[in-house]
């Protein structure tokens, strides 16, 4: 939906991350490659950038089962 998203969304949506933690390590590793792609839908900017800050572990330990290993500059 790019920019045109409801308010809600946002944080909706990183309620259903938080309360599913089987998709911790998936959502992580696919937002951080959105973002590599593309920053211009800032309501899915939000969303990642809230996920790496708190599931990063994850992202750098490059342990995803479902996605394939990326690599993470810091």
């Amino acid at each position: 939906a790019g920019g045109d998203v409801r308010d809600e969304t946002v944080p909706n949506l990183i309620q259903l991350i938080t309360n599913t933690s089987e998709l911790h390590c998936y959502t992580v590793h696919k937002l951080y490659r959105v973002l590599l792609t593309d920053i211009s839908q800032q309501p899915l900017v939000q969303v990642a950038c809230w996920c790496i800050g708190e599931y990063g572990d994850l992202l750098l330990k490059g342990e995803c089962q479902e996605t394939e290993a990326v690599q993470v500059i810091y």
